[in-house]
């Protein structure tokens, strides 16, 4: 098959406006004419994947790979400095592509979108997925877990998901909804460039940036629950229900019981099982587990191999059976307890 060449003619700024050379540049991860290197490293922080070259014209600029991880989220910065193709059967994340420069086309399923600097990519992880660059083409790639932003969108409302998150693949940048996502990207980025920022001073604050940036992704590009996000009313939780709230996030190292809730509630069991169901989604004590396993994600990600072990941690928060408490860890955060604290 014969690749088109694709024209850079007609592109706007808006993509690389706030961009004077390469972004994220003291997050270099490789700089290299060799493309089973530079797909190595792309595969050792991305996804595996094999680049292929789509010619050898002269010129051909170095190929540079830029790498910023946060918790749940990555920022990265790609060119190849020629015409490139990479095909993958799934993503297995979601995916944001911001051209900065060139043009390039992606296909995610049956759609194909041209993309410049004035148009970009939303590509959930389902669906077979390529792209191929021009060699002037460079892109910012926002990676995000699949599982954390479905878990954020289910917070968002209020129950689980009867479907899997999928989203509208073509973003105009020039759109007042998109320009907002834009607008988040560039933010970021330039919290990521700046060494004194918050961002960079306090990764404990990861979980702010990385929930704004999928509010506005959720609330800025199309998607199958979009009609849901639009037409949820937000009603205020009782008291009781904030009561027993901040009680489990304050004292959930310690055993708690269905019945010292309802006691220090001050409303029957049936009224605090209901209200919770309505404004939380889930009961009292499902509330708690999931509290319970998130602090153990924190607590693994920040703690050493060497001085402490996953039966450690998993049983100083609550969980006995650890067999089940595996199993539901890894659907809840996509790996398994394990992998988490070898990082």
């Amino acid at each position: 098959m014969e690749y088109p060449r694709f024209s850079t003619a007609g592109q706007n700024s808006t993509g690389c406006s706030l961009f004077d050379s390469n972004p994220l540049q003291s997050r270099m991860l490789c700089k290299t004419d060799d493309f089973e290197e530079l797909s190595a490293h792309i595969g050792s922080v991305l996804l595996p994947h094999h680049c292929k070259v789509l010619s050898s014209s002269k010129g051909v600029h170095r190929a540079v790979f830029h790498h910023a991880p946060l918790s749940d989220i990555s920022v990265n910065y790609l060119r190849y400095g020629t015409e490139a193709s990479v095909n993958v059967d799934q993503l297995g994340f979601f995916l944001i592509e911001v051209p900065l420069s060139g043009v390039s086309e992606t296909s995610y399923g049956d759609v194909k979108v041209v993309t410049n600097t004035g148009s970009g990519v939303v590509a959930s992880p389902y669906q077979k997925f390529s792209t191929r660059w021009n060699a002037e083409c460079s892109k910012l790639l926002i990676k995000i877990n699949r599982l954390a932003l479905e878990r954020f969108l289910s917070k968002m409302l209020g129950c689980d998901l009867q479907r899997p998150l999928d989203f509208e693949v073509a973003v105009d940048l020039n759109s007042p909804a998109s320009a907002s996502l834009w607008h988040m990207v560039q933010w970021l980025v330039a919290e990521l460039e700046n060494e004194q920022s918050l961002l960079n001073n306090a990764p404990l604050g990861y979980a702010q940036y990385e929930q704004m940036l999928m509010w506005v992704l959720l609330n800025a590009q199309p998607n199958n629950y979009s009609q849901e996000l639009a037409s949820r009313t937000p009603v205020a939780a009782p008291h009781y229900v904030h009561r027993v709230e901040d009680y489990i996030n304050e004292h959930c190292a310690e055993p708690i019981t269905l019945t010292q809730l309802v006691d220090m509630s001050g409303v029957s069991g049936r009224t605090l099982l209901e209200g919770f169901k309505r404004h939380k989604g889930t009961s009292p004590m499902k509330y708690l587990k999931s509290v319970r396993m998130e602090r153990v994600h924190l607590d693994l990600k920040g703690s050493d191999m060497a001085n402490r072990n996953v039966t450690e941690i998993a049983l100083a928060w609550g969980f006995t059976q650890l067999g089940k408490f595996s199993v539901e860890y890894k659907q809840k955060f996509g790996e398994s307890p394990s992998d988490t604290l070898k990082k």
